[in-house]
């Protein structure tokens, strides 16, 4: 196999290793987490990219497990994805206990849409997947004779 214009495929060759780059560290993600966990966090991106106003957004009503939602939040933390706001006070000096659901802010970073709207066009694609093979299993159950 030749290529006249090696140049330039040389040139591509850097962009076509970070996209799949990224494309292996978001499948990565998909699988090493589990299940619960991620809906949770893609349920959290989804109701901040519905609220985004460029303002932090109270999170305590999207889930009713405090610590699963703080987890989830942590993790997308750690993933440069949201900004979490430190909110509430310490009451440690008042002899009242910390260990208290607080209130809950965050916003989406850039980095954080981008990674939504790639979710979004995965569960898009099995969507279509699951509709294809449905109509495909229903059009052979028809044309057997």
């Amino acid at each position: 196999m030749t290529f006249e214009n090696t140049q330039g495929t040389r040139a591509l060759l850097p962009h076509i290793f970070l996209l799949m780059r990224a494309t292996l560290r978001i499948i990565k993600h998909l699988l090493s987490t589990s299940p619960i966990t991620m809906k949770l966090e893609y349920t959290i991106l989804e109701y901040l990219s519905e609220h985004d106003d460029g303002r932090f957004v109270e999170l305590t009503s999207v889930h009713e497990d405090y610590d699963s939602l703080m987890t989830a939040l942590d993790e997308l933390k750690g993933k440069n994805l949201i900004v979490v706001e430190d909110a509430g006070r310490d009451f440690s000096r008042f002899g009242i206990s910390n260990n208290r659901p607080k209130s809950v802010k965050a916003k989406l970073k850039l980095n954080g849409r981008a990674y939504f709207h790639s979710l979004k066009g995965i569960e898009q694609i099995k969507k279509e997947l699951r509709g294809r093979s449905r109509n495909r299993w229903n059009l052979t159950h028809f044309l057997s004779f």
